[in-house]
Parts: structure tokens; sequence; C-alpha cells
């Protein structure tokens, strides 16, 4: 995939792209890493509990994974992974870091980008502070093979722009209805977005059987594709496990304190299912006007 130029603007331009354009100089595609948004409709349906996760099997796998905490206001992931960050996404919006000096490394392989916990002006950011962000995702996809975004629960339009921008979206839902019903919203909002749309895959959560799991999947599945003519994957699910509830902050993540545990062997299948509905969990080419950066400035609202 082509890295994105920050030596120019990243407003998406009129000007041809081809070789029609700029004297007949083709763009030459780089690598960019593939995107993932980890999302869901509600809060508390474990969906950083699973972007954290995923995050330390990919990494251990041997992939340059990358995770992002997207979740405004709201973020936990440094805390999962046991990191005091120097540096935030409010560094990043507010000018004060560059995107390279908010990458955190961590104990288990993985670079975070932390957010913060809080911030009332990050549950409201304008278009000014969301183009900072896809600035900041465009040169974090240049440094990784795999980008895993863990953004925020719910349909408001900085969360929507966001995850829309993704190669790919894990819905991470829970049985209930309320929370199929939510995950159903977050899908309408983003295929209300103009196109192109990622590809969606579901993990279903906290499942009490396999068959639960697959009939909660179906459900969803079902309603996406006759009301919005969209087909969902079926990444699996994790299991209803003791081990995981009782956890406390300060405890290493599940896949690295217990690997062989049932929850850390769905969710390495879980990332192996997320390879075949993307083609890959590696970088592609991508022309700069192809990048996250253009597609999720794509996605702001103009100004008035």
């Amino acid at each position: 995939m082509q890295p994105f130029d920050h030596s120019e603007s990243i407003e998406p331009s009129d000007r041809t792209v081809g070789p029609a354009a700029a004297g007949d100089r083709a763009e030459v595609p780089n690598r960019e890493a593939l995107s993932v948004a980890i999302a869901s409709g509600k809060g508390g349906t474990g969906k950083s509990f699973l972007a954290t996760n995923l995050a330390i099997v990919a990494a251990r796998s041997g992939s340059r994974c990358t995770l992002v905490d997207a979740d405004y206001g709201l973020a936990a992931d440094h805390l999962l992974l046991g990191v005091s960050p120097r540096r935030t996404i409010q560094d990043l919006v507010e000018g004060r870091a560059a995107p390279a000096a908010c990458l955190h490394e961590t104990p288990f392989g993985v670079r975070l980008v932390p957010g913060t916990t809080g911030v009332t002006e990050l549950a409201a950011l304008g278009r000014r502070e969301l183009h900072s962000i896809a600035r900041g995702l465009g040169e974090w996809c240049r440094e990784s093979e795999l980008l895993l975004i863990d953004a925020g629960a719910g349909i408001q339009s900085a969360v929507i722009s966001t995850i829309v921008a993704a190669d790919a979206v894990v819905l991470v839902v829970q049985s209930e209805i309320a929370s199929l019903t939510d995950a159903y919203a977050v899908l309408k909002c983003l295929m209300r977005r103009p196109a192109p749309h990622p590809r969606f895959g579901v993990v279903v959560n906290r499942a009490t059987s396999a068959e639960a799991a697959l009939a909660s999947f179906a459900k969803l599945a079902d309603v996406a594709r006759r009301f919005l003519g969209v087909s969902l994957h079926d990444l699996g699910h994790v299991s209803e496990e003791p081990a995981v509830t009782p956890r406390r902050l300060g405890q290493p993540p599940l896949v690295a304190s217990h690997p062989e545990c049932r929850t850390a062997v769905e969710i390495r299948r879980i990332l192996v299912r997320l390879g075949v509905m993307t083609g890959g969990l590696l970088g592609r080419p991508r022309l700069p006007t192809e990048g996250i950066a253009e597609r999720m400035i794509r996605q702001l609202p103009r100004p008035a």
C-alpha cells in the first residue's frame, strides 16, 4: 500500500489521478498495513478485551502489529497492556505530538497508540481533530503490516467516520437482543456512508455454546442481508470463561498468561478466520488516494 505523503495536504483533491495528471506521471503504489476496526454497538461487549488479545496473538505470530485505541475519551487499552503512556491521541489532536511520538512499545510485542479517559473534548471531535487522526492512521499504517483500531462503541459521527475508513470491521456482539440490535444500528450507519465499504465480520463474545453463538450470528447476518444488502462473515466466538471475568488490571492479557486455555485457542482461531476474510493479514500496495488517511477524510462532514 502507498504510504501517505505528509509533505502535502491530505485533503482529497479534484485533480486527475493517473497518467493524465502531473505531466503523465503515474503514481507508484507502496505498502500500507491492512486496517481492521474492532467495533460494537454498545459498551461492555468485550471489544477492548478482544482487540488487545488479537493484537498480541498477531504480534506473536510474526506480524508487525499496531493497536490504535480510538475509543475517544474512554480509552483502556494502555491499562490492559500495562503501558504508562507519555503521549496519546489527545496530544496528536491538540498539536503537541507527531504521530510517531504517540507510538509506545508494550511488553507483548504490540505497538500501541493509546487514547485517554475522561476527556470530554475527545468525545466531541471536530473535523480538524479527526483530520489529524486520519494523518496519524496513515503514518501508523506505513510502519505496520496489521493495524487494529479499537473503535468506540455506538454510532457517533466520529466513531463511524473512523470505522468506515478501515479495510475490514470486526463487530463484537453478545447473544442478547439488545447487543444484536445495537450492532445492526452500527451496520446501518456504516452502509449509509459513501462506498467503498469495509468487509464485515462478527465475533460473538461470552457465548454459552458454539450452537448459541452460531444462532446469534445467523440472526444478525439474516437481517443485514435482507435489509442492508450486506454479507457478514462468521469469525467465530469466545466462550464464557471463568478465567476471564475476575481478571484485574495489572494482570497480563489472557493469551499471554494462559496461552493454552480455551479462550486463547478461540482468539487464535478468530485471527485465522480474519486472515481468510481479508485475504491475508499483511500490508498491500495502495495508491496515496486509496490509503486509510484519504478514505477517512472523504468520510468527514464538510464544513458549513
